[in-house]
């Protein structure tokens, strides 16, 4: 049998076809991206190379479609940044990012948007990254199944995010939960109440 690392071209495309047939359920693209911090990609270019083929092909579906992304960018906030731009989409979600702040000043430029997670309890980079984005420019999230230690978040756990944040921003839970909900509507285009 053909190794997983063999046979990626084909996997993609199953992927590409079954997100084709299924885009009347899609409200976003993702969660797609780059990881420069596996072990396996780290110090390879092809390994980079071949993460930047596929990402490319996932950001011309969302283009085609008009949906905003999703985007896993762990070591690889400027190559996203750049894709994503030169790509054309309109809508970014840079989720649980802990990068440069210069980096996601860009971000913001460019109308895109950030998301916080449960990691927000004790990321130092993405604490920084939180509050540094005008709420405007921020989702909350789980990224639920990830385990954080004591517990494996699951869809509530967003609520543990929202927590976090309006301790760490000393704001209302209720009020921050208003704003959140209004970007999520603005950026998934979901109908309203």
């Amino acid at each position: 049998p053909e190794s997983l690392e063999n046979n990626i071209p084909g996997q993609v495309d199953e992927c590409v076809e079954f997100v084709r047939a299924n885009i009347k359920e899609a409200v976003a693209i993702g969660e797609i991206g780059l990881d420069y911090w596996y072990k396996w990609a780290r110090k390879n270019d092809d390994k980079k190379k071949e993460q930047r083929d596929v990402f490319a092909r996932q950001l011309n579906l969302a283009k085609e479609f008009d949906l905003p992304v999703v985007i896993h960018s762990r070591g690889s906030w400027r190559d996203c940044l750049d894709m994503v731009k030169a790509a054309g989409i309109k809508k970014a979600n840079f989720h649980w990012y802990s990068g440069p702040l210069d980096i996601l000043d860009e971000i913001v430029a460019c109308g895109y948007v950030i998301s916080a997670s449960p990691a927000l309890a004790y990321s130092p980079q993405h604490q920084d990254a939180v509050k540094h984005v005008p709420i405007e420019h921020l989702l909350i999230e789980t990224d639920s199944p990830v385990f954080y230690g004591d517990f494996t978040a699951a869809p509530k756990d967003v609520l543990r995010t929202l927590k976090i944040y309006s301790s760490l921003k000393a704001m209302k839970e209720d009020e921050a939960a208003e704003v959140f909900y209004r970007n999520a509507v603005h950026f998934f285009n979901l109908p309203e109440g």
